[in-house]
């Protein structure tokens, strides 16, 4: 189980394209930061590419950008790992509101776990992660509520004739907007929000393991979104990934 990986794509967020065009680089002075504009990519065909400490290149497509009720939304997909993630992201004068759907990488782990003999009673239920970010005086706000994004339970056949009941939880935790930062990465220097939040791991049952605590510091920009993101693990795992290169 790749957990790192795990951890990471859930809260990475924000960008990009698939329309099979060409698309240009543009640099930052090219994107507005006009209070109108929200902390997320508003133009359907952007494409955000991000690269990891690790060297992996993650990419972000924008695959639909349109007005609803008052709100700029855009529909966006995560290329990871040959998994796709949805984020939908959507703002209006007040606020950015950034949900994160992680759906795909949790079913790909239930159809793993299913697939191993003796496995019985698989159920599961998974919640969108949910990032709020005010458009002024945001420094000292709550980003994000306490969220149980996935739950796992099944037995295990333990050889003689029993079963071992195995449980995961994994919780995002309550998390703030710490400041705001000018951050410097490959694709340029932003005018950022610094958000933080905390999880947790928890692997119950007579197999467990000790919870694995994970902490998070994500920068977000007007007109981008996510420009960095770190991540720690209790497992002593230290990950980033910076915005590498816009495309229009």
């Amino acid at each position: 189980m790749k957990l790192i990986c795990q951890c990471s794509i859930f809260i990475l967020a924000l960008a990009a394209v698939t329309t099979g065009c060409k698309k240009n680089a543009v640099s930052p002075d090219q994107i507005t930061d006009s209070l109108s504009v929200g902390y997320m990519p508003p133009v359907k065909g952007m494409q955000l590419t991000y690269q990891g400490s690790g060297g992996e290149i993650l990419t972000n497509d924008v695959v639909d950008a349109y007005d609803s009720a008052g709100f700029r939304v855009a529909d966006q997909h995560w290329n990871v790992d040959g998994f796709q993630y949805e984020y939908l992201s959507r703002y209006n004068d007040e606020s950015t509101v950034i949900a994160m759907d992680t759906r795909a990488q949790y079913e790909a782990s239930l159809q793993l776990i299913a697939s191993q003999p003796g496995v019985t009673e698989l159920s599961n239920t998974i919640s969108p992660f949910i990032i709020t970010l005010p458009h002024e005086n945001a420094v000292g706000t709550i980003a994000c509520q306490e969220t149980q994004i996935a739950e796992y339970h099944f037995l295990i056949d333990d050889g003689n004739g029993g079963a071992v009941e195995i449980d995961f939880i994994g919780t995002y935790h309550k998390g703030t907007i710490d400041s705001v930062e000018n951050i410097t990465v490959p694709a340029g220097t932003f005018k950022c929000l610094k958000v933080h939040y905390t999880g947790t791991l928890v692997f119950n049952g007579s197999a467990g393991q000790p919870p694995v605590q994970l902490d998070f510091t994500e920068w977000y920009a007007r007109g981008i979104g996510l420009v960095r993101m770190g991540e720690t693990t209790s497992l002593g795992e230290v990950l980033t990934y910076e915005l590498k290169e816009i495309k229009k």
